[in-house]
């Protein structure tokens, strides 16, 4: 502030060295510039960028507005990547929620998770992955309270504003991929809450996790983008939790009786035509079964004891319920 009266104007993203005096006014913390010579034009360091003024971007391409540029900023490291070529590198985020995440492409300084640091790098765009890259600089800053991760939908995890921020996505199905196997391998699975594919990844994490195709999970994880396909990167274990049962997930009334099942699974819903699917644990559906009113019977006598799950949608293909059973007789 110019309370001493000083004659200076300031260029908008000029770096500057400032000497003056702290003050508090009008709710705001200042420094107090006594002389002209109190203000010197800094020759040393790139400006400084936040994540959020990095990532958040209008462009149709995703393209970061600081493109090329040089750039200092500060985050939190969220993850670290543990796993293939690209062990070392790390995520940082800056405040919770959309664009306030980001790759940093570097693999030469130790980090860990909770982790305050200050970067200097390269804004690029790696396949539509918005980087830091050609790292000079990456500084310390002690420890900083991790972000809480933004409780967001399955489609838009695949969104470029949640690119490289924590998220979570709840009561997501594992599903078949595309290529109709199980899982696609390599500790990769697929979710989808019904709204769209997320693919779940070990790169940062080695999760002891079977993905149960047709179960049911919350998981918390970075938002990244690699090989063509949004993903997300659980942390470590308590990242990944099976819910055991969801009801009602549209609101409609359901009853779904008995558990254990013997010859017969009945299926009661407040409304008059329903699809119900009989899922084993390999991901295989057994039975599709589609009711003429609000009330539908399965037979499971000619399939095996075992453990099974059914996907309740409307005719739309919304789903409605799910739930695992048990087959004892």
């Amino acid at each position: 502030d110019d309370i001493f009266l000083f004659a200076n104007t300031a260029v908008s993203g000029t770096n500057y060295d400032v000497t003056g005096i702290g003050h508090y006014s009008f709710g705001a913390h200042k420094i107090l510039p006594r002389d002209a010579s109190d203000i010197v034009g800094a020759t040393a360091g790139p400006n400084f960028v936040t994540i959020n003024g990095i990532q958040n971007t209008a462009a149709p391409s995703g393209d970061s507005p600081e493109l090329g540029n040089i750039v200092t900023t500060r985050g939190v490291v969220t993850g670290v990547l543990l796993f293939g070529p690209d062990t070392g590198t790390f995520f940082i985020q800056d405040g919770n929620g959309a664009w306030n995440g980001i790759y940093v492409f570097e693999s030469g300084t130790i980090v860990n998770i909770g982790d305050s640091v200050e970067v200097t790098g390269t804004v690029s765009e790696f396949f539509n992955t918005t980087e830091l890259t050609s790292v000079t600089n990456i500084t310390p800053l002690g420890t900083g309270p991790l972000p809480a991760p933004a409780v967001i939908s399955t489609l838009n995890a695949s969104l470029e504003d949640y690119e490289g921020v924590l998220i979570q996505v709840q009561n997501a199905q594992n599903f078949l991929n595309a290529n109709t196997t199980p899982n696609p391998g390599f500790g990769q699975w697929d979710l989808d809450d019904g709204s769209g594919l997320i693919m779940a990844d070990d790169e940062i994490q080695p999760y002891a996790l079977t993905a149960v195709a047709g179960s049911f999970y919350n998981v918390t994880g970075i938002a990244h983008y690699s090989f063509s396909t949004r993903r997300i990167y659980p942390r470590d274990l308590n990242d990944i939790s099976l819910v055991t049962g969801i009801d009602e997930i549209s609101g409609i009334e359901v009853n779904v009786y008995p558990n254990p099942v013997k010859n017969n699974i009945n299926f009661e819903l407040g409304i008059n035509s329903f699809v119900v699917k009989i899922i084993d644990v390999t991901g295989k559906t057994v039975k599709t079964n589609t009711s003429v009113d609000n009330k539908l019977t399965i037979s499971t006598s000619n399939i095996n004891n075992g453990i099974y799950f059914y996907s309740i949608t409307d005719n739309s293909g919304n789903i409605i319920a799910t739930n695992r059973f048990i087959v004892a007789r």
